[in-house]
């Protein structure tokens, strides 16, 4: 008999009390969004991780970010740049 080791290279995406699948660690959740993102998406993509203030483990979440908003906010602002003049 021969042993599946797949499941052992996989992160384990648990539930949690708020419902979300749970990463015991920063780490863990990256290493799973990097595995996502690799592939082709139909709905959901996403973005990036988050620590929860809930259950204190990681999530992956497909929002902007603040510091992506700000930036995005910073480039309406500015002027368009003419790099041939």
């Amino acid at each position: 008999m021969t042993l599946n080791t797949t499941f052992l290279h996989r992160t384990p995406a648990l539930r949690t009390t708020c419902g979300k699948n749970y990463y015991p660690t920063e780490d863990a959740a990256e290493r799973h969004l990097q595995r996502l993102q690799s592939k082709p998406f139909k709905r959901y993509a996403p973005r990036r991780v988050y620590a929860c203030p809930r259950c204190h483990g990681w999530h992956l979440t497909a929002q902007v970010g603040v510091q992506e908003q700000a930036a995005m906010h910073v480039a309406t602002l500015l002027p368009p740049v003419n790099f041939m003049a």
